[in-house]
């Protein structure tokens, strides 16, 4: 009897570890993001524009969440001092959309939007990026 009662407690502490544990990890808190600013100027064609910073994580993804001033945009992560020649495709992202890639941690990045501006006014735009670090280039 002392070894069912035993392994119906650990049945239910296994069960229910995990679920606290995704309770626990919901939206990121302002605290773990950095935030890459991006200018696009006014009346452009569509390019390829990037941020100051180069950004890296000890990770094997970057979870990047669009701001809601994001126009429809590709974006590319393109290593930075690469020995090894890893390409990334563009991935689409828009207004408040979220984005997790698969990338080579430890290694730096620049982070890039291809899109086009049609107003006369410059349009000012920002991602979000969660656990990682930045740098200047």
């Amino acid at each position: 009897m002392k070894y069912r009662k035993t392994a119906g407690i650990l049945l239910a502490a296994a069960v229910l570890s995990p679920l606290s544990a995704c309770a626990k990890t919901g939206a990121a808190s302002e605290e773990d993001m950095i935030r890459l600013e991006f200018v696009i100027p006014a009346a452009m064609e569509e390019g390829f524009y990037y941020a100051d910073e180069e950004i890296s994580t000890s990770r094997d993804t970057f979870t990047i969440l669009a701001g809601d001033d994001m126009p429809d945009a590709e974006l590319v992560l393109e290593p930075v001092d690469d020995q090894e020649n890893i390409t990334y495709q563009p991935s689409s992202i828009g207004a408040g959309e979220t984005l997790e890639l698969l990338i080579r941690k430890d290694i730096w990045y620049r982070v890039g939007i291809r899109t086009a501006e049609s107003s006369d006014d410059p349009l000012q735009v920002h991602l979000q990026i969660k656990d990682a670090e930045t740098r200047r280039e």
